[in-house]
Formats: C-alpha cells, sequence, structure tokens
C-alpha cells in the first residue's frame, strides 16, 4: 500500500495511515526589487546573453523546506524561494499542476501513536498526487514538467546532489525535468546572474569565494571518520561556475532544516531502556547521538510488549547511533575554517 512506499522512502518518519488532505493555498507575496541592489548585482556582467536584461536568480542543492512533504506549499517555503522572492526577482518554480497540489508526498500529523513512543507520527495523503505509477520495487515514477523555464533546481525531496555517486541527483525531483543530461549539466546550460546554493559542501567553499575555489577533495576527517568534504567531482559543477565573471550568490552550508533532528532521542534514554532487561549491551559504549528510527521508537514505546520490543526480542545489536555528538562536530568544523 502507499502508506508502505513512503515510509520506505522517508525512513525516519513513522506512516500510521492514509487521509485526504486539501490545501490552505498559502503564498509568499513577492517584495518589489531594490533597484539600487539590483544594480549592484548586475554590475560587471558582460555576457550578452545577461547584459541589460532582468536578473536571474538560480537555485541548486536542496530546498531547505521547514515541510516534511514536498508539495507546491513546500516549494513555495523553500529557503531558495523566499529568497528571491524577497529579492523581488522573477523566479520560476518546477511548481505541480494545480489539480496535483499533493505534490509526490503530503505528510500531516497523526494524533494515533500506537507503540507510545517518542517519535512523532504521521498520516500521508492519498488524493490529489503528481505520481503516474509506483514501479515494483516501491519507487514513485513522477508526472512529467509541463512548464519551460525553471529557475528552482534544488532537492524539494530532502536529498542533495553532493551525495550522489553518479551524475544525477538522487532525488525524485530531477526526473521531473524529462531530461536525459547530468544534473550539473542541466545546471550549468543556464545563463544566470546570481546563485543560490544550499550544500553539505559549502563550508569549505566559503572559505575561498567562487574566485579561487578548487574542486573538493578530502582534507580532513571529521568525528566518526566522515570526510569534511564528500569526494565527488563528476557533481562538482562549481569548478566550471567558478569560471564566470562577476557571478555573485549565496552558499548556505547547512542542512538547516528538514527531517526528524536527531536530539529527539538521546543515548540515555535508550541505555536506560535497555537496563530494565539487562541488556545494555545491546548499545555500544562508543554511542554519542542516536538516529531516531522507528525500531528506536518501538523499543522506547509504552505500548510495546516486551516480547516485542526491537533489539530486546532477538539480542540485536543497535547500530542507528552516531560516535559524535552536535558539539563536537561544530568544534571540529570551527576548527577546520579557523586554520
Amino acid at each position: 500500500d502507499n502508506g508502505k512506499v513512503y515510509q520506505l522512502k522517508n525512513r525516519n518518519l513513522i506512516v500510521n495511515g492514509e487521509t485526504v488532505v486539501v490545501p490552505n493555498y498559502r503564498k509568499i507575496p513577492k517584495k518589489n526589487p531594490d533597484k539600487v541592489s539590483i544594480d549592484k548585482l548586475k554590475n560587471a556582467i558582460d555576457d550578452p546573453d545577461l547584459k541589460g536584461k532582468p536578473l536571474r536568480v538560480v537555485a541548486t542543492g536542496f530546498s531547505g523546506s521547514h515541510s516534511y512533504s514536498y508539495n507546491n506549499e513546500s516549494i513555495d517555503f523553500s529557503v531558495s524561494n523566499l529568497i528571491a522572492t524577497q529579492m523581488g526577482v522573477d523566479f520560476y518554480n518546477p511548481y505541480f499542476d494545480p489539480e496535483d497540489y499533493n505534490g509526490l508526498y503530503t505528510y500531516v500529523p497523526s494524533d494515533l501513536n500506537p507503540t507510545g513512543g517518542p517519535l512523532p507520527k504521521f498520516k500521508v495523503a492519498k488524493n490529489n498526487l503528481a505520481i503516474t505509477a509506483i514501479d515494483k520495487n516501491g519507487k514513485l515514477i513522477p508526472k512529467k514538467l509541463k512548464i519551460g523555464r525553471i529557475d528552482n533546481f534544488v532537492d524539494g525531496t530532502g536529498g542533495d546532489y553532493n551525495m550522489s555517486d553518479d551524475h544525477y541527483s538522487l532525488s525524485l525531483n530531477y526526473p521531473r525535468f524529462e531530461s536525459q543530461i547530468p544534473y550539473d549539466q542541466q545546471v550549468l546550460k543556464e545563463k544566470f546572474d546570481f546563485l543560490i546554493d544550499i550544500s553539505w559542501n559549502n563550508d569549505r567553499i566559503m572559505e575561498k569565494g567562487f574566485t579561487d575555489y578548487i574542486p573538493r577533495k578530502v582534507e580532513s576527517l571529521l568525528p566518526g571518520n566522515i570526510p569534511n568534504q564528500l569526494p565527488n567531482a563528476k557533481l562538482d559543477f562549481f569548478s566550471d561556475i567558478a569560471k564566470r565573471k562577476y557571478l555573485k550568490g549565496i552558499l548556505i552550508n547547512n542542512r538547516i532544516t528538514v527531517g526528524i533532528p536527531d536530539e529527539i532521542v538521546s543515548v540515555e534514554q535508550v541505555r536506560k531502556e535497555l537496563e530494565k532487561y539487562q541488556k545494555g549491551n545491546l548499545l555500544s559504549t562508543r554511542a554519542k547521538r542516536m538516529i531516531p528510527t522507528p525500531s528506536i521508537d518501538s523499543l522506547l514505546g509504552s505500548k510495546v510488549n516486551m516480547n516485542m520490543k526491537p533489539y530486546i526480542r532477538n539480542n540485536e545489536q543497535i547500530l542507528s547511533f552516531y560516535t559524535f555528538s552536535s558539539s563536537e562536530v561544530r568544534e571540529k568544523y570551527q576548527n577546520l575554517q579557523s586554520s
């Protein structure tokens, strides 16, 4: 059923049913452009395809939307669209058709908590979706875009082009463009004056700016042996973008929202629950931060019988944790940026 499919797509969400969702059609009013600021951003642009024309803003990376959903409302409230709206420029979004207002998936909070666990529960919309089919592997097949110009190339599904091991975005958004060329080339063929990029890897780019930017490489490791730069030369289109004279933009180096916060479940909570059953050895002493999964929710659920609790019932080791804390990561990044 659709609920299981959506739960597979968003592994940290607990979906306990379907519902009908109608939109409230909230829209973000566009501000009037500040001519002085626009002129400054256009200053020195000598590309004949851009010179003398309105400022064009293009967005890449992921959306930063304050939403678990990917629909027209989450597109409107994406960080890239909020910035473009404040700038007062024309910004063309990949909206779904009006009759497909629930997009690829729309989640709403559910009051039903069958486990009694700490993770929020959701229902998924079953109406007015922009889906043509669900394949045998449970992958959603989105409807194709019907509009021409696109400025907002962000991944609205919570993924990130930098995380892909090939030329193509991992998101469900990219197939909507019905393009046969790689994501990076799709963006590079566009002419624009201003770039908004929200990515995992922008921290090191911000030190040098576009002018002195060099392709990503693993310079050092964060706690847990995670590289501070995820090497992916194929998608590193900044190497080409950096060649564009007088290009300006905003780089946002943090996944600023989306998803369930890791801190919603603490290591101490999990250890305390395991100790009730003399199973403390099922969680490594190296664990410093838990990943809130449905199994962890059931483990901590007050309504789940001990014989049905994950990990307890089969002595399975808990692997959904990080060996570093959020504060350690922040400190490491600060040290990297000051070095």
